[in-house]
């Protein structure tokens, strides 16, 4: 498994799009361990997040605008059942 998603047959990754107002939102989710188990098994190099900050710092000085993301793990009953990424991007335009 590498990202989130099990090697299982069953493993799911949604990825839903939208804009609302002056903003796009995107919201990533999957069935995976969680955060903490993915941490101990050093497949990676564990730079991913640390290059998805300084991708978003890049794209806030280039373009003047700044994109805001948090990443949760899914619980229900305290059992992981997955991650839950969610990004909010301002546009310059309003429809």
């Amino acid at each position: 498994m590498k990202y989130g998603i099990p090697s299982q047959e069953k493993g799911m990754l949604r990825i839903h799009v939208d804009k609302k107002e002056t903003n796009i939102h995107i919201a990533i989710q999957d069935n995976g361990p969680g955060l903490q188990k993915q941490k101990n098994k050093k497949k990676g190099t564990g730079n991913g997040l640390k290059i998805m900050n300084e991708i978003f710092s890049l794209y806030e000085n280039r373009y003047k605008t700044k994109i805001e993301h948090t990443i949760t793990e899914i619980k229900k009953e305290d059992a992981i059942q997955g991650v839950l990424v969610q990004l909010k991007i301002a546009t310059s335009t309003k429809k």
